[in-house]
């Protein structure tokens, strides 16, 4: 029998993950573990289901943890730093400014809104569409109620003036 023989048997055991051998039991110097059905052709759209499927309960798992509604994606973002603010750069192609909500509070900030999906039948989908969430702490204190927002081209621009602080103690 040949070492191809041998490892095709072995896949096709009962025993599934990791078999219990000792190295030499089995012809070979060295037991490598093999997850049963492991050879078997890999069906890419039962895989993405079973992701899809997996993704969807850790969602309503953390909605029974949290309360929260869980977020369908988060926006790309980049954060600059000025002398006098920090900006928020965030993408966010075919949403409405009647669709956004920003929350200021201390140095953490957070985006949250909705994309609407656009009439007619979509023969590919590749944009998120529904609800999103973007929470993230600035690196300094900012002045609430002083952010300042444009929507310009689908980029969200947020201006948030730092917070100036006092001298420092000696």
């Amino acid at each position: 029998m040949t070492s191809q023989g041998k490892l095709l048997a072995q896949a096709k055991g009962e025993a599934g993950l990791a078999a219990p051998r000792g190295p030499g039991q089995d012809g070979y110097d060295l037991h490598i573990p093999y997850a049963k059905g492991m050879l078997e052709p890999l069906d890419r759209l039962e895989t993405l289901r079973k992701l899809k499927e997996l993704q969807e309960r850790i969602a309503e798992l953390a909605y029974q943890l949290t309360g929260e509604e869980p977020a369908a994606w988060a926006p790309r973002v980049d954060l600059l730093e000025e002398e006098e603010h920090y900006v928020l750069l965030v993408d966010l192609p075919g949403v409405r400014p009647e669709d956004l909500e920003l929350l200021e509070e201390g140095s953490r900030v957070t985006l949250a809104g909705v994309r609407h999906p656009l009439p007619g039948t979509y023969l590919l989908e590749e944009r998120p569409m529904g609800t999103f969430r973007r929470t993230l702490d600035l690196p300094g204190p900012i002045e609430e109620g002083t952010a300042q927002a444009t929507l310009r081209q689908g980029v969200l621009e947020v201006r948030f003036r730092k917070k100036r602080g006092g001298a420092l103690p000696l």
